[in-house]
């Protein structure tokens, strides 16, 4: 559950699709539970894997974790397994959505595990979402997206983007960019203003600097997720936003995570972008 959706809506729902001449298969590791209301742990088209969001319960007896960092582990555990299954591993991953609760999260805690899960300067692309609460009593999920051959996944990192051990600002795997979301921060100085219009341009300029370093550009956007502080700036940021891209517009989500307002950051926004064919 999340703060707030555009127009007071109570439900939104994004969606990937692939072409029906792709390979598909479903992953599911050996022992996990099965039914026509359970979710499978994964779907393979072709050579990339999408997984379904990953909780602090073990899948093969039932059993939650008996805290927060248990929680973490068990749902990066579980990320694992299903890689495994799939013939891969967490080096396959190329894109992350952390979804942490309002209550009983720690996000620095949860960084701490995470990288010990993830070769430090090549970590995947991801996108952290702080929501109201979350299925089950889980107070952390992970949502992921792998790639089988490690020969098309490439970190990305603009000269002005110091290596981290949580996040690239974004994994280019065959022709497909998946980006880290952005804030309107300025590199060296963090976030230097509370306007939300300024915060939005930076956020651009920044997005703009992880594409140009892959030889793309505003109009090879596919997929935008913008995350306000508050839904009242939609209005505020929509107009700027849709200048960026003029006649050539992503699909988008966009959503108010929480009821936070103690962060300086006001947005944020992540890409997929997608390298055209060459005529």
């Amino acid at each position: 559950m999340v703060g707030a959706l555009p127009l007071g809506e109570n439900i939104e729902i994004n969606c990937i699709a692939v072409s029906s001449a792709a390979r598909r298969q479903v992953i599911h590791p050996p022992g996990w539970p099965q039914g026509v209301h359970i979710d499978p742990a994964g779907i393979q088209a072709d050579d990339v894997l999408y997984m379904s969001a990953q909780g602090g319960a073990d899948p093969l007896t039932g059993k939650v974790a008996a805290d927060f960092s248990g929680e973490v582990k068990q749902a990066l555990d579980n990320v694992a397994t299903i890689a495994k299954t799939a013939n891969m591993s967490m080096a396959n991953v190329i894109w992350v959505n952390p979804y942490l609760s309002s209550t009983g999260a720690d996000q620095g805690e949860m960084n701490k595990i995470y990288a010990t899960y993830f070769e430090f300067g090549n970590t995947p692309g991801r996108g952290t979402i702080q929501v109201v609460d979350l299925p089950d009593r889980n107070h952390i999920v992970f949502s992921c997206i792998a790639g089988a051959d490690l020969a098309k996944r490439k970190s990305i990192r603009p000269i002005n983007m110091p290596p981290s051990p949580t996040a690239s600002p974004g994994i280019l795997y065959d022709d497909t960019y998946y980006m880290s979301a952005k804030s309107g921060f300025i590199p060296g100085q963090g976030i230097v203003t509370p306007d939300v219009g300024l915060q939005l341009r930076q956020s651009m300029r920044n997005l703009l600097d992880d594409l140009q370093q892959t030889d793309l550009d505003f109009p090879d956007v596919v997929s935008a997720t913008v995350y306000l502080q508050e839904m009242k700036n939609e209005d505020q940021v929509e107009p700027l936003y849709s200048k960026f891209f003029k006649d050539h517009f992503p699909a988008q989500t966009l959503l108010q995570q929480s009821f936070d307002m103690k962060t300086a950051t006001t947005e944020q926004i992540s890409f997929i972008a997608v390298r055209q064919p060459q005529h």
